[in-house]
């Protein structure tokens, strides 16, 4: 299983993290009560899509140039994001992280059992209240600064 995930990935450390993350998900399957017909073809059939996963995120990935995105968010940023993702809904908020975690519009609505079409509109709708909100919490914080002086 390791070296057909290696031939898959091009790599031994991937390869031993998605075989690991395949037999870990059928041993789940296991404790639920739920029965594999054939646990190899199951477990191979999860290598490979674990494999295809992965290289859509890995081709996803942007290197950045400088260092200045490594460098840690301030506490201020992190209290403005809270209050921003505090306006959108669980769902908005649910369906946004899936989609930063590199899945596909299709492989969303899979995920949580809605139509492509929710996926794309929440993803619409959450998008427009955090560009409100960051609009917003900008004048404040232009106005305070305004105010300050």
């Amino acid at each position: 299983m390791l070296r057909y995930a290696a031939t898959l990935t091009h790599s031994v450390n991937t390869a031993e993290d998605l075989v690991h993350e395949a037999f870990m998900a059928l041993q789940g399957k296991w404790l639920r009560g739920e029965s594999v017909e054939n646990p190899r073809a199951w477990t191979i059939a999860t290598v490979r899509n674990l494999a295809h996963k992965e290289r859509r995120r890995q081709s996803r990935l942007v290197e950045f140039p400088c260092d200045d995105f490594a460098a840690a968010p301030s506490r201020d940023d992190v209290l403005m994001l809270g209050k921003l993702l505090a306006r959108l809904t669980e769902r908005e908020q649910e369906v946004l992280l899936l989609r930063m975690d590199s899945l596909d519009y299709k492989e969303i609505a899979r995920e949580l059992g809605i139509a492509r079409g929710t996926v794309s509109a929440l993803i619409a709708r959450a998008l427009a209240k955090l560009r409100e909100a960051a609009g917003t919490e900008r004048n404040r914080g232009t106005h305070a600064e305004t105010a300050s002086r």
